[in-house]
């Protein structure tokens, strides 16, 4: 019983999801993989206001109709003044002034300007903004994170600016929405600008971690409410890491929480090739044969994120020698691996390239 205890204790203590130890520079963060691998975590389902972040919503609504065919980056888009007007993040404009889609588009996503976003979802809708916000959550839906985030705003501002509710969300629901961004490479194109040029001048990105840590996206936010939130990916070391941080008190405070958590995690993780099929794991004896060895590989790749002290074990089973001719795929024997003394795959050791009989007079 105790032994049996001692190993359920190791099982929970090398399990994915890792509770991290309270952070008070934020009310909530998140840190995971691509594949839905959690590994820090606080406070991830309590709804908080969303403020800009909002916008990754109105953008991947925007680029899915870029992707119809409904509208293109060369419309000419007429601002009314309803819109040109709105306040908080914005970009200069006047009122009936065209711009480009394109345009509101980088707006929207590198300066998070208001006004802009606001733009989007009034073309997008012929005006019915309402109508646009309800195709938001019909998104959500899709994406099966409706309960985890509620939208009212296709800009994250809040109620005393809108007379609307608060967009709020949580941080499992924004990490699954981030890696749902993170597969429009278009979208990650433009969030990825640390500045741009558009009709009315030169915009800079509001995110200053891009370039950091391999930081490529994906949208900040803030309001007196909201604090300073942000959700970002990363590519560094062959992992894709995403790290959603809400309700900080300042924007160099949300910084340094995402810098921490990412740095964090590499110095506890490391991307592992385990097995690959194009790499031999051993060799066998051949007799009568036109070259001594056959080398024999593993009929699976197993590549995965590991704490960067586990132990690795790959048990291999094979035949001591096989007589020629040897056939392509022909299973020469099997293999078992274990990580932290936990087996985790099997499989069949196959010759690669077939070896044909000796002959004298080749």
């Amino acid at each position: 019983m105790k032994r049996f205890l001692t190993v359920l204790i190791m099982l929970i203590a090398t399990a994915f999801s890792y509770a991290d130890e309270i952070d008070n520079r934020c009310k909530a963060f998140l840190v995971g993989d691509e594949n839905g691998n959690i590994y820090y975590e606080q406070n991830i389902d309590e709804k908080l206001p969303l403020a800009s972040v909002t916008k990754m919503m109105t953008i991947l609504l925007a680029f899915d109709e870029l992707k119809k065919g409904n509208v293109h980056l060369s419309d000419k888009v007429k601002v009314p003044k309803e819109v040109a007007d709105i306040g908080g993040s914005r970009i200069w404009m006047k009122s009936d002034t065209d711009f480009t889609f394109e345009d509101l588009l980088k707006a929207s996503a590198i300066y998070s300007a208001n006004n802009a976003t606001q733009g989007i979802a009034y073309y997008l809708s012929q005006g019915k903004v309402d109508t646009f916000v309800g195709k938001m959550n019909d998104k959500l839906k899709k994406l099966k994170i409706e309960n985890m985030i509620e939208y009212y705003t296709p800009t994250g501002l809040p109620p005393h600016m809108t007379g609307k509710k608060m967009d709020v969300g949580n941080a499992r629901g924004l990490y699954k929405l981030s890696m749902a961004a993170a597969k429009n490479k278009k979208y990650m194109t433009i969030a990825g600008m640390k500045e741009a040029k558009i009709k009315v001048g030169e915009i800079k990105n509001r995110n200053k971690l891009l370039g950091i840590e391999g930081i490529y996206g994906i949208k900040t936010g803030h309001h007196d409410t909201a604090g300073y939130n942000i959700c970002i990916v990363s590519d560094e070391n062959n992992v894709k890491l995403f790290v959603v941080v809400l309700g900080s008190k300042d924007e160099k405070t949300r910084d340094e929480v995402v810098l921490d958590k990412i740095r964090k995690f590499h110095e506890e993780y490391t991307y592992r090739v385990i097995l690959d099929k194009e790499q031999p794991l051993s060799k066998v004896k051949v007799l009568a044969g036109g070259t001594k060895y056959v080398y024999i590989y593993p009929d699976k790749d197993l590549k995965q994120i590991l704490k960067t002290d586990s132990q690795i074990n790959i048990r291999v089973k094979k035949k001591h020698f096989v007589t020629a001719p040897v056939k392509t795929g022909e299973v020469l024997g099997e293999y078992e691996v274990m990580i932290d003394g936990k087996k985790v795959l099997r499989g069949k050791l196959l010759a690669k390239q077939g070896v044909s009989l000796y002959s004298p007079f080749k």
